[in-house]
């Protein structure tokens, strides 16, 4: 008789659908790989525009607006200070966005006109005179 009950108490996850502890939580709308994607910016050509984001696996990638990642998500809309994403109807959110992320740099690089008013790379090296 005690057989018996140990058999059920084994079965009965199985009859009832519980899944199995040992094994990894299915996540197939990729809902926690969210947070590992950056944006990092778009680069643009016209009237396409381009997003440029690094993988959780640190390989960077180009995204076009409408292309469909190997998770299943779609790329929604580009634009210079953020992504839109979409999912699957089933998953939830059905939708976010990225914002663009920078690095400590950012703001040193972004300017192009140096100390003494030339624009160019280094410490007031070349460049064009008046900031042209």
């Amino acid at each position: 008789m005690n057989d018996w009950r140990a058999l059920i108490m084994l079965a009965l996850p199985y009859l009832l659908g519980m899944r199995d502890p040992f094994q990894p939580v299915e996540d197939p709308c990729a809902t926690s790989q969210q947070t590992l994607w950056h944006y990092r910016g778009s680069v643009s050509h016209g009237a396409l525009r381009m997003g440029i984001v690094l993988e959780p696996g640190g390989k960077w990638r180009r995204l076009n607006q409408g292309q469909r990642l190997e998770n299943g998500w779609t790329v929604a809309d580009v634009q210079p200070d953020y992504m839109d994403i979409t999912t699957g109807q089933d998953c939830e959110p059905s939708q976010w966005r990225w914002m663009k992320e920078g690095t400590k740099h950012d703001s040193k690089d972004a300017s192009g006109v140096t100390a003494d008013g030339f624009r160019g790379i280094g410490q007031g090296k070349g460049g064009l005179a008046n900031g042209r």
